[in-house]
């Protein structure tokens, strides 16, 4: 059996609370309740081939929890549009239903399985459903994690990139820190998802020299004909008043092995007592 590669997981927590669906696409939460990782599985399959996997849950309070394990077919949400097949020809998490007693701790297997006539993606989103003893009687919690299955040699990966813009925010005082902020639009015109990252170069204008480079993390996912306005902050340490270039470099690509980037490069100025001031 062929196992391909798994690109981004994640974990989190969630706070024990009645009445409320909750979805974590992020880092970890911290909380006292039921944990779940990853949060994210992002695969890339060739069609017919399948992959396995493990989420481990954990309840950390003080009273056993019942729990039922509920993958839905996110394509309908997204799009409205329901596919040709269920959410369980392609994904199947074992066991589906469980408890956990007080501090125990779980692995689920995952099965995904590329359909034989598969383009672009599968998105799903699988709710851990969850009560305890103390409120068997109330509404459920629900905790959604994501996974998407991508058709591995089918991928359209392209997207319109437009409205780049980069502002500095200086500290107000010796304890605090700058501010960066670098957004963008991004139209989504492949057939699977992106999620934008990459880094930006600051120059000096007169002599080209770098004064600072700094990391840009993955973005939230944008899915195929979606656009959406991408924000990236960072705080960093200061700079001196004047102006600067900034290139803004995207990756796009990097998720499905493909070299899909963008270079642009626009100026901004730091001036004293101004907080940020923006050139388009």
């Amino acid at each position: 059996m062929k196992i391909e590669r798994t690109f981004i997981k994640r974990s989190l927590s969630i706070t024990y609370i009645s009445l409320i669906t909750v979805f974590f696409m992020t880092s970890i939460v911290q909380a006292t309740g039921l944990n779940v990782a990853p949060t994210l599985i992002e695969q890339s399959l060739e069609p017919g081939k399948v992959q396995h996997g493990i989420y481990r849950v954990k309840n950390t309070t003080d009273v056993t929890m019942q729990i039922v394990v509920q993958p839905e077919d996110w394509m309908v949400r997204l799009f409205g549009v329901e596919g040709e097949l269920d959410v369980s020809d392609w994904l199947v998490v074992a066991p589906s239903e469980f408890e956990l007693a007080p501090g125990e701790e779980k692995d689920l297997s995952y099965t995904l399985t590329a359909p034989f006539r598969f383009t672009g993606e599968k998105v799903a989103q699988v709710f851990f459903e969850f009560k305890t003893e103390r409120s068997l009687s109330m509404l459920s919690t629900r905790l959604g994690v994501i996974v998407y299955m991508m058709a591995k040699g089918a991928e359209k990966v392209d997207a319109a990139i437009s409205n780049v813009g980069v502002s500095y925010k200086p500290p107000k005082s010796t304890e605090d820190k700058a501010l960066y902020r670098v957004y963008f639009d991004v139209k989504n015109h492949g057939n699977v998802h992106i999620r934008p990252f990459g880094n930006i170069v600051i120059r000096d204008p007169n002599d080209r020299s770098i004064v600072k480079a700094i990391e840009l993390l993955p973005s939230k996912g944008i899915y195929p004909g979606k656009e959406d306005n991408i924000i990236f902050t960072q705080f960093d340490s200061s700079l001196e008043p004047g102006k600067y270039e900034a290139t803004v470099n995207i990756d796009i690509g990097q998720l499905y092995g493909l070299d899909k980037r963008y270079n642009i490069t626009v100026p901004f100025e730091v001036k004293n007592e101004e907080a940020i001031k923006e050139d388009q």
